[in-house]
């Protein structure tokens, strides 16, 4: 298994029923020598079934330094994360920097949305400021993908791992709800259509700044209304009214801090 040349399925079965300390250690080698797709993605699917409680740090970090396709090395840098671990956001940092942003070259690199939404759940600053970075050369499917990962960020009170059905806020830092209400605030002059999201309940492909608007009303439903089924006028409607409620009530802020003062 460790050469990468073999179908690793029922190897897999084997070690794991027989030498089960051996199994971590020859997936990640696999996942390092072979020239198969198809036995790159059962060596993945192995790893990912494997208690990944119980996957060793060293693993892990194996996979970051030594696999050079991005899907494994994101699976690592999650439990990483989880573990709290000081090598898994700058490894995410690194690796999201290295993918492609344009529109175009985006499409052929879906691993882009996955480090994107990590970066959007896993609740630090620096992430979020990586994002908005690189805002503009998103495609609008991953910035409509980002915006409505960062309601569930901000409500989030008990810091956990990251899980496919839920936010990761293992350890988030104070100014990353300033950050994520900039990003959303930022989205709502972004007027590029969003395709496919009909199937996430919308009645019709939206806006990134309809989106921005629905994840805005989340987290300040007081200062944002958004009716679902509106009209494209109305949704104008709505995000104007709310922009200037928002500049009314950070400047109502600023002045009461200056008066603290």
């Amino acid at each position: 298994m460790s050469s990468g040349n073999w179908p690793p399925r029922e190897l897999a079965q084997v070690l794991d029923s027989k030498y089960p300390r051996s199994l971590e250690a020859a997936l990640v080698a696999g996942l390092r020598n072979t020239q198969s797709q198809p036995y790159f993605d059962d060596l993945t699917e192995a790893l990912v079934r494997i208690n990944r409680d119980h996957l060793v740090d060293d693993t892990l970090l194996d996979l970051l330094r030594q696999v050079p396709n991005s899907d494994s090395k994101l699976l690592a840098i999650q439990k990483l994360w989880d573990r709290q671990h000081p090598e898994a956001l700058p490894a995410a940092l690194v690796e999201f920097e290295k993918l492609p942003g344009s529109h175009a070259a985006a499409r052929s690199y879906p691993e882009m949305s996955g480090y994107a939404s990590f970066l959007a759940r896993c609740g630090d600053s620096s992430a979020l400021r990586a994002l908005q970075g690189r805002w503009d050369a998103l495609p609008s499917g991953i910035r409509a993908a980002v915006i409505t990962r960062l309601p569930e960020m901000l409500a989030a009170e008990n810091h956990g791992p990251i899980r496919s059905d839920g936010p990761s806020l293992v350890h988030r830092d104070e100014a990353s709800r300033e950050t994520a209400l900039q990003l959303l605030i930022s989205a709502l002059g972004d007027a590029s259509p969003v395709i496919g999201m009909v199937a996430y309940g919308w009645p019709k492909s939206p806006r990134v700044c309809d989106v921005a608007l629905s994840s805005l009303h989340k987290v300040e439903p007081e200062v944002f209304s958004f009716t679902p089924k509106a009209d494209m006028t109305k949704r104008d409607e709505e995000r104007s009214e709310g922009l200037k409620k928002w500049e009314g009530k950070r400047a109502s802020k600023a002045t009461r801090k200056e008066v603290e003062k």
